[in-house]
């Protein structure tokens, strides 16, 4: 596997995880190959961290925090608070 490819570290967890009882490795070879063909380049990988706080911020704004507040305790922007607390769930 290659240095830091993200895409090989998870089929390999995948295979590792599964088994070849379970997910032929033909099967993990087709995975790769159609997320590479479709992420190829620069990929932004999200922390759970960052979810966990972006859930917290919508939760404490809708509970009455004010964006100013927010932005100080989570060490952000007021306009960075905004972008979170009016981003709808995908």
């Amino acid at each position: 596997m290659a240095e830091n490819d993200i895409v090989a570290d998870i089929i390999q967890r995948l295979a590792e995880s599964l088994g070849a009882d379970v997910v032929p490795p033909q099967v993990l070879m087709n995975i790769e190959v159609e997320t590479r063909r479709d992420w190829a380049g620069d990929v932004y990988i999200a922390s759970a961290k960052g979810r966990t706080r972006d859930v917290d911020i919508r939760r404490r704004y809708r509970d009455g925090m004010s964006v100013d507040r927010l932005a100080a305790a989570y060490h952000l922007t007021p306009r960075r608070i905004r972008q979170i607390v009016n981003r709808r769930k995908k």
